[in-house]
């Protein structure tokens, strides 16, 4: 991902294969943004964009499975509580 010390990039482009020559193209990467490299199948720094996980979610449309509901902690907590007991009575 984007480094702004110029020492960082210059480790980074001499000690990775395929991006001897990425030196500006580090620096000019915007947030999110990366180089990948996949040896042996890339053997050339493919740019990607990263997504924040939570922030994409809140993006998308949401698909109703149609699932029934699912209990609440408490309930559930609560039934291994009794579940714990009973077996402890044993």
């Amino acid at each position: 991902m984007k480094t702004e010390l110029s020492q960082d990039r210059r480790y980074l482009t001499e000690n990775t294969p395929y991006l001897e020559y990425s030196d500006t193209e580090i620096k000019m990467l915007d947030i999110g943004e990366a180089l990948l490299i996949s040896e042996p199948k890339i053997r050339f720094a493919v740019p990607v964009k990263v997504l924040h996980y939570p922030a994409y979610l809140e993006h998308t449309v949401s698909t109703n499975y149609d699932l029934p509901s699912s209990e609440t902690f408490s309930k559930a907590d609560e039934r291994l509580k009794q579940l714990r007991n009973a077996s402890n009575e044993l």
